[in-house]
């Protein structure tokens, strides 16, 4: 009688014509492999033995015409959950639905470099939220504990990968990753690093290192750490690593609390004709934060209204004031190579009222001759002189 052999699929080798091998965590639905050698064989099922156990690799493989998959449904394909090579028993059947043939076959697996899972970050208690109040963070100060998994890790049934945790970015050394030892045990931490001291609750706005989900009122950093494994237990293989983002919240230390002034808007300038009634905005305002983060609003500085001709919104918008016009030829204007203007003065406030220094801002007038006076000289000025009588002079 023929006997039946197995050719492995695209991804795997032949052992021998009985026995094929494939590297653990392939695709699921490949081809494991294609049967033949009995001419007499058209179908071909697993054997249930007297257990009722289907002998289809632990519900690893699929039959479907003369080719064994791997399924879909099922476990995958996993060095460090194996033992030694799974069995699969096959049964040939002729059309007639008689059986011909059997065979097991063995598909065995070769060990890859699995990535790290379960990245954990937990604080002393257990939980998963991290805060601490401003000023309390010297280098050292324990942030979080750090644990993670490995099937290639021999704790984890694998032949003995390495690992490493890391800070994808310390945030400029306010953060690190450190050993401690906690009763007797090395436990990986994350802690304040060597700029710990730099940790403050004031480190938002702009620019700035803190993030809020509800402008400004709570406060954190955002750290994503990595566990980075070593190339699997040869270490021969690219080192492969998992990530998480945590969110450490700083709290207001209000003993160290300065309510400073937003920065200064940018200048601009605007252009109108005299006697224009206009709605229009002249100069938008931009450019001012806050550096607690809290809201800014613009406003005229000091005598920075010239003759209140101006409105001002709070969200930057610089127009005419209602009613006013400008005047060409009006007294105390300044005038530079683009012509003459108007000198606005303007400031970026907080709530408390703290302002920034003043920008100056041009508002352009330009001529409206339709106003103009044909005016005559003014007199010139006297004097006096000498002739003697009888006298020709020119």
């Amino acid at each position: 009688m023929a006997e039946l052999k197995i050719t492995a699929g695209p991804q795997g080798t032949n052992v021998d014509d009985y026995e094929v091998e494939f590297v653990e965590n392939v695709p699921l639905g490949i081809v494991i492999g294609t049967i033949s050698g009995d001419p007499a064989a058209t179908q071909y099922s697993f054997y249930i033995d007297d257990d009722g156990v289907k002998w289809d690799g632990e519900g690893r493989v699929t039959i479907v015409g003369d080719k064994i998959y791997l399924s879909t449904t099922g476990p995958g394909l996993n060095y460090e959950m194996a033992s030694g090579a799974y069995q699969i028993w096959i049964v040939a059947k002729n059309a007639a639905g008689d059986e011909v043939n059997q065979a097991v076959f063995g598909l065995s697996l070769a060990d890859a470099n699995d990535a790290p899972t379960d990245l954990t970050v937990k604080n002393a208690t257990g939980g998963t939220t991290f805060s601490f109040q401003e000023n309390t963070t010297p280098t050292g100060t324990f942030v979080a504990v750090l644990t993670s998994k490995d099937e290639d890790r021999t704790a984890q049934g694998g032949a003995g990968d390495t690992f490493t945790y890391s800070l994808v970015d310390d945030l400029g050394g306010r953060f690190k990753v450190a050993t401690a030892t906690v009763a007797g045990k090395t436990q990986y931490q994350i802690q304040a690093g060597s700029n710990g001291t730099l940790i403050d609750f004031e480190d938002y706005g702009a620019g700035k290192l803190l993030k809020s989900d509800d402008n400004g009122n709570s406060r954190y950093y955002e750290l994503k750490v990595r566990v980075t494994d070593g190339g699997g237990p040869d270490g021969a293989s690219a080192a492969k690593y998992t990530e998480q983002t945590i969110k450490v919240y700083v709290t207001n230390d209000t003993a160290d609390d300065q309510n400073l002034p937003p920065n200064a808007p940018t200048g601009g300038s605007g252009t109108l004709k005299e006697n224009t009634a206009s709605t229009n905005t002249l100069v938008q305002l931009a450019g001012s934060t806050d550096p607690e983060g809290l809201a800014v609003t613009y406003d005229f500085a000091a005598n920075g209204n010239p003759n209140s001709l101006f409105a001002l919104s709070a969200d930057g918008k610089l127009t005419l004031a209602t009613g006013k016009t400008l005047d060409y030829e009006a007294a105390g204007l300044s005038s530079d190579g683009t012509g003459k203007y108007y000198l606005v003065k303007v400031v970026a406030k907080d709530p408390a009222g703290n302002a920034s220094t003043a920008t100056d801002v041009k508002v352009y007038v330009t001529n409206d001759t339709a106003d103009d006076q044909n005016l005559p000289p003014n007199a010139p000025t006297g004097g006096s002189g000498t002739l003697k009588e009888n006298t020709a002079s020119t």
